[in-house]
């Protein structure tokens, strides 16, 4: 329900921006993004809550405009970007404007417009239009030993007994997978062949 005092609409919402809808969508993220990226997203949000006071407990839920307007919002947003977990905030301001969308019409309009860039932003970084610097800086965010391989316009990750070399090709993505180890017969690589076959 919206009321009005003074000609200025009130916000009336029962669910918290911070407790029951971003926590909510980290929640559900959170064995898809690293734990580090997990930990600056709550980091970030939390310290925004306190500055700009717009819990439902003894502050006010407008006060989201003022974040959404703000540089720790453009900030937030531009780590999101480079960690390749814009898809996080999206599903945040989508379920902001599904809990709010009938009571706090005015911080609804703000977050459709949030929403609108970040899709804007996104719509052209699907896998089509992937590069090797992103899947670069992916893999080097996720904790893995990578490097460039200028030669083939690649990029590599290396690990104990596993090498992985990664190419975008007409928009796909290709790898090769190179495993090293020891076997006393020919029967046991032929096994570990076959193996690698369902991959």
């Amino acid at each position: 329900m919206v009321q009005q005092t003074n000609g200025v609409e009130e916000c009336y919402v029962k669910k918290d921006f911070i407790r029951n809808i971003a926590n909510k969508i980290l929640a559900e993220a959170l064995e898809k993004i690293p734990a580090s990226a997990m930990s600056e997203l709550r980091k970030q949000l939390g310290r925004a809550e306190d500055k700009y006071r717009f819990t439902v407990y003894g502050g006010d839920p407008r006060n989201l405009i003022r974040y959404f307007e703000s540089n720790d919002w453009r900030e937030l947003v531009e780590y999101a970007e480079r960690s390749n977990i814009l898809w996080v905030l999206e599903k945040i301001l989508a379920k902001l404007i599904e809990e709010y969308n009938d009571t706090c019409p005015e911080v609804v309009e703000y977050a459709r417009k949030e929403l609108k860039k970040l899709q804007d932003k996104t719509s052209g970084k699907k896998t089509g239009d992937i590069t090797i610097d992103v899947i670069y800086r992916t893999l080097k965010f996720a904790g893995y030993k990578v490097e460039y391989i200028d030669a083939e316009d690649a990029v590599e990750v290396k690990e104990p007994y596993l090498t992985v070399r990664i190419y975008v090709k007409e928009g796909k993505i290709e790898y090769t997978i190179c495993k090293s180890g020891k076997a006393t017969t020919l029967e046991g690589i032929m096994v570990k062949i076959n193996k690698i076959r369902e991959l």
